[in-house]
């Protein structure tokens, strides 16, 4: 299981997530920017995709392939 921490204090764009290997799974915590999220990377897949984000936000993740990543909001 892995965590990743984003803290930013300017736009954050498009939320792209690349290298990951296969099978695995984690929590990103995304501070201070998460509300400024514009868009998603074409291999992120959701069950819903979230609006109304907050500057704080949690989501868990895993990885089918680089190409496909399972991801939602905690």
């Amino acid at each position: 299981v892995s965590a990743f921490l984003l803290n930013r204090s300017s736009d954050l764009g498009v939320l792209t997530l690349s290298n990951g290997i296969r099978g695995q799974s984690g929590v990103i915590v995304i501070s201070n920017a998460a509300a400024n999220i514009t868009g998603y990377a074409s291999n992120i897949k959701w069950r819903t995709t979230p609006t109304s984000l907050q500057e704080v936000e949690t989501f868990a993740y895993f990885v089918w392939y680089d190409g496909y990543i399972s991801i939602g909001r905690v």
